[in-house]
């Protein structure tokens, strides 16, 4: 979302700053059409390319070679083997019994509900704004 805010700056430096009415009609268009640009290709990599499970996910479905294929792409091959011993051991609860998913909702109840209201004060504090009326603001603080 903030990549689409600063395109749009961009490209509000370039367009034509005229009164003329089919001009500003085609620069607005152009304005709201260049932030969905960088979501169109997120959307269309993660979904086609960066197709993978985690590996927790896979150790949870009995598909060690799959797991140890996707830690491949994270990690150096020495580390592997301790990440997938630190994952298993991560899917049993303190009596290595399996951990159910309401079971662990309710360990990570406290982290789940900081990075909940993390996200919510970014949106919030308006960073977006900032970052589009950023020109404004310091082309009129050099003109005073």
């Amino acid at each position: 979302m903030t990549l689409g805010a600063v395109c749009t700056s961009l490209l509000g430096l370039i367009l034509p700053d005229d009164d003329d009415d089919l001009e500003l009609d085609v620069s607005l268009y152009m304005l709201l059409a260049v932030p969905v640009l960088p979501c169109l290709l997120r959307m269309i990599l993660i979904t086609f390319y960066f197709t993978y499970e985690t590996p927790k996910y896979y150790i949870l479905n009995k598909k060690k070679r799959k797991a140890r294929e996707v830690l491949k792409l994270l990690y150096k091959e020495e580390y592997i083997n301790s990440q997938l011993l630190q994952i298993y051991n991560d899917t049993k609860g303190p009596t290595g019994q399996d951990l159910t998913i309401i079971d662990q909702f309710t360990f990570l109840r406290k982290p789940l509900l900081i990075s909940l209201a993390l996200g919510f004060f970014l949106q919030m504090t308006g960073v977006n704004v900032m970052i589009f009326y950023s020109y404004d603001v310091f082309g009129h603080s050099h003109n005073s």
